[in-house]
């Protein structure tokens, strides 16, 4: 088929800086549920409840995480006694 109607995106985020892991725990400070596919994308799902307004609001979050300078998340360090 031309096209195919699905309800799932699956984004490419290997130019960000930022591993899948990291976009999935950044977004969800900005209220947005996605999950990690592989290192290098996202999967975003909606529903039925789901409109343009959140998927507007959706798009606004990931541009703010994209434009934020990405670091290296601070690792926990144990010392040995």
């Amino acid at each position: 088929p031309e096209s195919i109607e699905t309800n799932i995106v699956r984004v490419d985020i290997s130019g960000s800086g930022r591993s899948a892991k990291r976009w999935v725990e950044e977004l969800a400070t900005e209220g947005v549920a996605t999950s990690d596919y592989g290192r290098t994308q996202l999967r975003f799902v909606t529903h039925r409840h789901i409109g343009p307004v959140e998927v507007e609001q959706a798009v606004a979050a990931v541009r703010r995480v994209w434009e934020r300078p990405a670091r290296p998340k601070p690792r926990s360090v144990e010392w040995a006694a």
